[in-house]
């Protein structure tokens, strides 16, 4: 739920503001989970996290692979919060274009 995510970037927060005091700064990493809807909302995990995640304390990795498979648009992502992703995975992964109009199951399963 939105709840839930809310929760979890205040624990985010919490953490990247003792994790600052060391040089270290808290980093999430994306899988497809983040990019499916909330049972509430017709927002998805990522959008909350986006928009409640410090960027001072946490910085946001875009595992673009992950992302492309859940049918996010990296490029859209990049251009919506521009200076946001201070970390990027790449992976090499075949049939990509190949998952467009497929499920979030039939995505995670081609993958």
């Amino acid at each position: 739920t939105t709840d839930e995510v809310k929760r979890t970037a205040e624990a985010l927060n919490a953490a990247g503001r003792i994790t600052q005091k060391h040089g270290i700064k808290v980093i999430v990493h994306n899988h497809t989970v983040e990019f499916a809807r909330l049972a509430d909302s017709d927002k998805r995990p990522y959008d909350v996290l986006l928009a409640e995640l410090d960027p001072s304390f946490v910085a946001m990795e875009l595992d673009i692979g992950w992302a492309t498979v859940a049918g996010a648009k990296p490029l859209e992502l990049f251009a919506q919060h521009p200076g946001r992703f201070e970390v990027w995975h790449v992976k090499d992964m075949t049939g990509l274009a190949a998952l467009e109009g497929k499920s979030m199951s039939e995505r995670q399963r081609a993958a």
